[in-house]
């Protein structure tokens, strides 16, 4: 666990008793011992604020696995043979140029893309380049989900 998180989520310790006192005087007013229905919702809330927390968190600690999110959601509006730079270039949110390659890496490692290594044409010199199509089975279901 990332040491930022684990300092998030140890501070829950006081705040699920904080969150059934609240919830239990909220319901009670006039006082009196707090009773395990406060103590179930607080713990209930303290889970979902953790799902939160661990989201924000990860933006921040994984920010390839927020890259590849991002991407994911705009493959609909990709053309097949699309490149690393082209990605970067876009100026996307999360999409940089060190971001993009593990984006990409995990979009293929999910089956959502699918990387061809190509050389350099004849005579140009130049780094070969990957280039990326998205896979056909997902874009049937885009399609399919416009309907």
């Amino acid at each position: 666990m990332e040491p930022a998180l684990e300092s998030h989520l140890l501070k829950f310790g006081s705040l699920v008793p904080s969150l059934a006192l609240l919830i239990y005087l909220a319901d009670h007013p006039q006082g009196g011992p707090v009773g395990a229905g406060a103590l179930k919702a607080a713990i209930a809330w303290a889970g979902y604020l953790e799902s939160h927390a661990r989201r924000l968190y990860a933006s921040v600690t994984a920010p390839e696995m927020a890259a590849a999110t991002a991407l994911d959601k705009r493959l609909p509006n990709l053309e097949d043979g699309f490149t690393a730079s082209n990605i970067s270039r876009r100026g996307w949110a999360h999409l940089t140029r060190e971001t993009t390659p593990g984006a990409l890496a995990i979009l293929e490692d999910h089956f959502r893309i699918c990387g061809e290594r190509k050389a350099s044409k004849q005579g140009e010199g130049g780094r070969p380049t990957t280039v990326y199509r998205v896979n056909p089975a997902l874009r049937h279901e885009m399609a399919d989900r416009d309907l």
